[in-house]
Order: C-alpha cells, then sequence, then structure tokens
C-alpha cells in the first residue's frame, strides 16, 4: 500500500444526549446603556435592536447554544475572531469571591458556575460538540479560533476539533504558563501541573489573519550575523510556550502573562474564580484580528475578552448562562469608561 493514510474519523457510540441546560431560559441581549440594578433583574433590550452604527457590541445572558442560533442568520461567516474558555470538566462549582478592594476579601459572594456534566466526560464532550460545529460556522473564510482548556480534556477536544474544523486547520498547541507554584499545589506528590492548554485551529488553513509580535531582547542583546559583524535583532518571534522565556517572565503589573488568579492585589481581578487575564486575551487579539474585526467569546464568564476587545478598537460579542457572569461584564465595561450610561448608542472610547 503507498500514499498517505487517510485522516482518523471520530465515531460516536451515541449522539449528544440532552441539553446540559434544560432549564435556561430565552437568550437575552443585555441593555449596554444603563447600571445594573442590585435590587432587579438583569437589564434587557426588549427586542433585538439593530447593530449599532459605529461598531456591534452585543453582550447576551442565555445558554450559548441558544445564543449561537439567534445569531447564525446575522453572523454565520463573519466572526474574526473566536476566544472561548469554557468548563473543565473538573466535577466542581466555582464561585465568585471578594477581592482584595473589598470589605472583605476572599468571602464567597455568589455562584460563578457548577461544572458537573451529567455521564462525567461522556456528558461534557456531548454539551461541547454542537457548540464547536456552531462556532465554526460562525467563523469568517480568515478567521480563527482559540479554545482555552487544561490537559485534563485537551486530548478529546483535540480529536472533536479535527473532526468539526478538519484536521489541517489545527495550528498549534500552545501551553500557557500559569506562573509562581505556592500553597497546595507546591505539596502535591507528584509533578506539579503548572500550565494550560490553548488549542488554536483557522476556518481556512493558508488564509487567516495573522499579526506577528516579537519580544524584546534584553538590554544590549546583539545577533550574530558573520565572523566579523553583528546586527542588533527587532526582537525574538512568540513561540506557542507562553509565559517561561525570561523576557516574557520579566513582565510586570498589568503586562505579567501569570495568571490573574495569583496576583493577589492586582486592581484588575474581580474574583471570578476563572477569570483570565487581560495580557492574555490581549495577545491572542493583537495576533488573530485586525482593528474593526469582530471578535465573540461565548463563554464569556467575567467579561475579560470584551474588555480587551473594545479596548484594541475590535467590534465584540460576548455571552453567558450566568447572572454573575453578566453583572461583572457590565460593570468592568462601564467601570473602565467604555460604555455610555447617557447615550443609547454605544461608542469607542477614545
Amino acid at each position: 500500500m503507498t500514499g498517505r493514510l487517510p485522516p482518523p474519523r471520530l465515531v460516536w457510540q451515541a449522539p449528544p444526549q440532552s441539553n446540559p441546560h434544560p432549564a435556561a431560559p430565552p437568550p437575552e441581549r443585555m441593555d449596554l446603556t444603563k447600571a445594573p440594578d442590585p435590587h432587579a433583574q438583569m437589564p434587557l433590550f426588549g427586542a433585538e435592536p439593530d447593530r449599532h452604527p459605529d461598531g456591534i457590541r452585543r453582550l447576551y445572558r442565555g445558554d450559548n447554544l441558544d445564543v449561537m442560533r439567534l445569531l447564525m442568520p446575522e453572523f454565520a461567516g463573519k466572526i474574526d475572531l473566536i476566544y472561548v474558555d469554557p468548563p473543565f470538566c473538573t466535577g466542581s462549582d466555582f464561585e465568585v469571591h471578594a477581592t482584595a478592594t473589598d470589605a472583605v476579601p476572599g468571602t464567597k459572594v455568589g455562584q460563578a458556575f457548577r461544572d458537573s456534566w451529567p455521564g462525567g466526560v461522556n456528558g461534557y464532550l456531548d454539551m461541547m460538540l454542537p457548540r464547536l460545529q456552531m462556532m465554526h460556522a460562525l467563523l469568517s473564510e480568515t478567521g480563527s479560533m482559540y479554545l482555552h482548556i487544561d490537559p485534563t480534556v485537551s486530548h478529546y477536544l483535540k480529536i472533536i476539533l479535527d473532526e468539526v474544523f478538519g484536521a489541517a486547520s489545527f495550528q498549534r498547541e500552545i501551553i500557557w504558563r500559569i506562573g509562581w507554584i505556592s500553597g497546595f499545589k507546591s505539596v502535591a506528590r507528584n509533578w506539579i501541573r503548572n500550565h494550560d492548554v490553548i488549542l488554536y485551529y483557522v476556518r481556512t488553513p493558508g488564509r487567516f489573519t495573522f499579526n506577528r509580535e516579537r519580544l524584546p531582547h534584553p538590554e544590549g542583546y546583539m545577533r550574530r550575523k558573520a565572523a566579523r559583524q553583528t546586527v542588533v535583532s527587532s526582537g525574538r518571534p512568540i513561540d506557542d510556550v507562553w509565559n517561561a522565556s525570561p523576557s516574557e517572565r520579566d513582565l510586570k503589573g498589568a503586562e505579567s502573562l501569570d495568571s490573574i488568579q495569583i496576583k493577589s492585589f492586582s486592581r484588575e481581578k474581580t474574583g471570578y474564580a476563572t477569570q483570565k487575564n487581560e495580557s492574555l486575551l490581549a495577545r491572542i487579539i493583537r495576533a488573530s484580528s485586525n482593528p474593526g474585526d469582530l471578535v465573540a467569546d461565548f463563554f464569556c464568564g467575567s467579561g475579560t475578552t470584551a474588555v480587551v476587545a473594545e479596548r484594541l478598537g475590535r467590534q465584540w460579542i460576548a455571552c453567558d448562562i450566568g447572572e454573575a457572569a453578566i453583572r461583572l461584564s457590565l460593570e468592568r465595561l462601564r467601570s473602565a469608561g467604555q460604555l455610555s450610561e447617557d447615550d443609547a448608542t454605544p461608542r469607542y472610547s477614545s
């Protein structure tokens, strides 16, 4: 037998069994022009309004599968970048805690989400498959998708993504080093887990947006060009292992790629259990979209993707099923001065 073997195919013993949120209400679009009232229901646009003349900026509360179905007639093949940080199938409940700026930091103030699935991993994969299929359909021909996950289920999800996108659409498995090791992690009788996995796929292999960035070399660095010549390099290209090089580990404050969860006094911290860094999202959004492009996050959590997309001049769509996630997203967008409370037409900040 000669020639290349055909690509493997994913064979399910049974199709997805059920909606993981059978009691979820219909998707509702949040009103971005009114301050959230802690004593009332979530503020809503009553009906689906037209897109705003200066850009699409939409925040939905609801099951993301329902939200994507709602978006499909308008946005199929039109989203330039999707980043999602779904549950990791841990079997745990995740909470929202008071931050260092609150009166009693560290206290529980609400539930973020429940990461338990009927049938365990099988039920979790049943949940993920139709959502990944819908995301693929929403991506533009030059679009990219980043799936942020941990090593527990990343290998299962890569096989599913190969099936949905095609194996040739896989670009990189990015390893994000979470940061320094301390606390309960350091006492494990095992190698200490210190990374997440980000699976990077594109809709069309060979035709996708990618803006290459470089990290600065240490001061005084000179690259050898020839035996008697040296040339100053413009910087080191970023590889697929993040937050591990000396130049990245030297980043401080908001620029640091260390997980927000281990930065006890960061002003960026919201108390949401699975919040990700703005610096992490900024790297992804700058690399895989251009100003004015449309970015989406269908597991938006505390709203980091929308906040960073807005700041970088991208349009955005975000959604989550959790009330805590929606409240935090609204608060973060407004506190950053990126949403107007008096103008019914949201606008980009300068």
